[in-house]
């Protein structure tokens, strides 16, 4: 029984457009994509890339692609605002800084 538990939780970690990077720790999800790290002493670990993580209704950022967004910044198009990221998540709103 519990070899089939396991299974099922696994299957369920990685379906639709979620996926397990090759260090088999890092999960992106919603489209997100896995980055090798590039830094001195993180040498084979992951992180997702987040820039592909959006669909019709929503737009996601975090380290996993996980957080949706609450505002895209007056910015109509879903897509256009993932790929300017002008959008933000955790319920945070847009502001006009003059600067």
């Amino acid at each position: 029984m519990r070899i089939i538990t396991t299974l099922c939780l696994a299957l369920s970690l990685v379906s639709g457009s979620d996926i397990l990077c090759p260090d088999g720790t890092t999960m992106c999800r919603n489209g997100g994509t896995c980055e090798l790290v590039n830094i001195p002493n993180q040498v084979g670990d992951y992180i997702c890339d987040c820039i592909n993580a959006f669909n019709e209704d929503s737009i996601y950022e975090g380290a996993e692609c996980g957080h949706e967004h609450t505002d895209t910044c007056g910015i109509t198009s879903i897509e256009e605002a993932a790929l300017s990221r002008a959008f933000c998540t955790n319920n945070g709103k847009c502001v006009v800084v003059d600067g």
